[in-house]
This record gives C-alpha cells, sequence and structure tokens, in this order.
C-alpha cells in the first residue's frame, strides 16, 4: 500500500510490479502483510539475503569510478566489503568472494563496460496523482524507485547500470532474451528520463552462483538494453491501470478478498508456491488467515 514519507505520498516500484503480475499476491504481500520467513532471515544460506550484500559489494566497487573506472581500485574496495562479511559469518559461498570480484572488474575493462560512474544508488520519484481520482486518499502519490547506478560510456552515454545474481547462465545471448521486456528496466527507464537523465537504456550485470570453486563457466556477464519511446508509453499505461486498480481494491473490493478470477486462469497466475498453497484454500472454503498466520510472520502495515 501506499505510504506517506517525509510528508508525500509514495508507492514502491515492486509494489506495482507486484500488482501487475498477479492481484492476489499484491494483497497478501502490501494488504495483510504477509511476508515468507526465508525474505526475513539474514544469513548465508538465504539468497535474497546474498543477493542484497552482493550489491553492497558492488555500490563500494562503483564509489570508487566517479573519476574513471580502476579495476585495481574497486576490486580491494570490494574485497574489503566481502572480508567483512567474512569476518561476521565466518562463511560464505564460493562464488560470493575474490575471484568472482576480480572476474568483474576484468569484464568491466575488457568489454568496455562502462568508463565511470555518474551516480551510485540513485533514487527517482514520478508523479502519479494524475492517474487518481480527485478523492483519492494519496494526493500527490509518487512511484519511487532505486536505480543502482548510472554510468558514463567511452562516448559519454549515460545508462543505468543494474545488478543482477542469477544461478543459470550468465551468457550474453541468454541474458539479452530474458531482459528484452523487463518490466523494471522500462520503468528505470521512465523514472530515469522523467527526472531529466537522458539514459541510452540499461546495462545488465549478471554474477552466476554456482558452490564450485573452480567453474568452467563464465562467472560475469553484461547485456545492453535500450527503451524505445513506444516501451515507455506502455510503461505509463500500465502504470494508469495498475494505480486505477489499486485505489479501487483499496477502497473496500478487498473486504471480502477479491480473488477474482484470472483472466489467464487461476494456476497460470504469478503465485510463488507459498500463495497457491493460500489461494486454493481460499477457493476451497478454508480458513485463509489462520493458514497464514501460522505459516508466516505478520509484518504490521505490509511490507
Amino acid at each position: 500500500m501506499p505510504s506517506l514519507v517525509d510528508g508525500r505520498w509514495e508507492v514502491r516500484r515492486s509494489e506495482v510490479a507486484n500488482y501487475r503480475r498477479c492481484e492476489r499476491a499484491w494483497l497478501l504481500l502490501h494488504d495483510w502483510g504477509l511476508r515468507p520467513p526465508e525474505e526475513l532471515s539474514a544469513n548465508p544460506e538465504n539468497n535474497l539475503w546474498l543477493g542484497q550484500q552482493w550489491h553492497k559489494v558492488m555500490e563500494q566497487a562503483m564509489l570508487t569510478a566517479t573519476d574513471q573506472f580502476r579495476p585495481d581500485v574497486a576490486y580491494e574496495a570490494g574485497v574489503s566489503y566481502i572480508r567483512q562479511l567474512q569476518d561476521e559469518w565466518g562463511h560464505l559461498p564460493a562464488w560470493f568472494g575474490p575471484r568472482t570480484m576480480a572476474a568483474w572488474c576484468k569484464a568491466i575493462v575488457d568489454g568496455p563496460i562502462f568508463q565511470r560512474v555518474e551516480e551510485v544508488e540513485v533514487k527517482l520519484a514520478y508523479d502519479l496523482s494524475r492517474f487518481l481520482p480527485d478523492d483519492t486518499p494519496w494526493p500527490g502519490l509518487h512511484l519511487v524507485g532505486t536505480l543502482d547506478a548510472l554510468v558514463r560510456d567511452q562516448y559519454g552515454n549515460l545508462w543505468i547500470m543494474d545488478h543482477k545474481t542469477t544461478s543459470a547462465s550468465v551468457d550474453v545471448t541468454h541474458l539479452a532474451k530474458l531482459y528484452a521486456l523487463n518490466d523494471q528496466l522500462s520503468c528505470y527507464s521512465l523514472l530515469a528520463q522523467r527526472n531529466g537523465y537522458d539514459v541510452m537504456g540499461s546495462i545488465i550485470g549478471a554474477i552466476r552462483k554456482t558452490d564450485a570453486a573452480k567453474s568452467t563457466g563464465s562467472l560475469v556477464g553484461f547485456t545492453q538494453q535500450t527503451r524505445p519511446v513506444t516501451a515507455l508509453n506502455l510503461c505509463v499505461k500500465d502504470l494508469k491501470w495498475i494505480m486505477q486498480g489499486v485505489h479501487q481494491d483499496a477502497g473496500g473490493a478487498f473486504d471480502d478478498p477479491i480473488w477474482r478470477p484470472n483472466p489467464t486462469g487461476f494456476m497460470e497466475c504469478w503465485c510463488p508456491g507459498n500463495f497457491e498453497r493460500i489461494c486454493e484454500a481460499h477457493l476451497q472454503g478454508e480458513d485463509v488467515r489462520a493458514i497464514m498466520e501460522s505459516r508466516f510472520p505478520i509484518v504490521e502495515g505490509g511490507i
């Protein structure tokens, strides 16, 4: 649900994406506050937590490149943070270490992927109020999102840099297909351009998570994605119907939880396994809240 932050109503990009995929998942996550236990635990066995920590490693490396990317300096900054985590936790997966950091730095130079970093962790906002009726409970609502970084290539062009971790291939062809129609990157391009950043598109840097200390496959891969005006216009149209739907649902449509049939069929909707069980339970007349509360912690006010 939108939240009031420093006097302004905001909705996060991730919440918009969840609603776009499935209204039921949006209800469970952002209205009821359901959050699977694995998302709440901080430890090296939690892939979500590891991905967040790798973003911090990348952030430390990128902060050294505001004038020019120097692989040795970026490497030391990233490895320094990795060592802090190793001291704290005692053990990290094989992929989360200096070897991956070295491969990432080498790929940046060999690409060349970018020449220097413009900004790191760029928080942006986009006014959504025109998509909502005058009686909305969220006047002046803004969509907010955080770009991992903005970088300049060798020609001076500005790009969004997005860090990913994956268990799949980081081959450039695979990555290009995977992120060709990615709504997250479209949203980031929209946020950047509406805030005066003339971005060409996004550079996706993917790290392959592998348990092998010596892996024969590539550990790091990069691809570039541009977002033409047509794609950005579609993104705006999506935002319009999503916010109108959120406004309607938050206004009481969920009093008797909506569970409207998904146009593509119930089992084809986007619900992670845990959510499928809850959706199925409701359809069978079971006590959904009792099941949810017995299996998951409830986060006050949603997430």
